[in-house]
């Protein structure tokens, strides 16, 4: 039996959202301990560029690894699973 198209919309979507999220907070956290680091070494900005520069890559490592895992999961013809 085939899944219904509002499941599958409703799966991309929240695969979608998923990765949003993943990359918008590494980079928020990312952004936070860079702006810690610079207020505890008087530093200005250094640490909070380096702290996006590395947020940015890490969601981006993140995004790739949970898009990938969910294409695996489809090809499978399990679908998309939740973690």
């Amino acid at each position: 039996m085939s899944e219904s198209p509002w499941r599958q919309i409703l799966l991309s979507l929240s695969l979608l959202s998923q990765v949003g999220l993943v990359v918008i907070i590494s980079i928020i956290i990312g952004l936070l301990l860079g702006q810690w680091l610079d207020g505890i070494l008087g530093t200005r900005l250094v640490f909070s560029l380096l702290g996006i520069l590395l947020g940015i890559g890490g969601g981006m490592v993140s995004a790739f690894r949970l898009l990938q895992k969910a294409f695996k999961d489809d090809n499978d013809g399990t679908g998309t699973k939740g973690s």
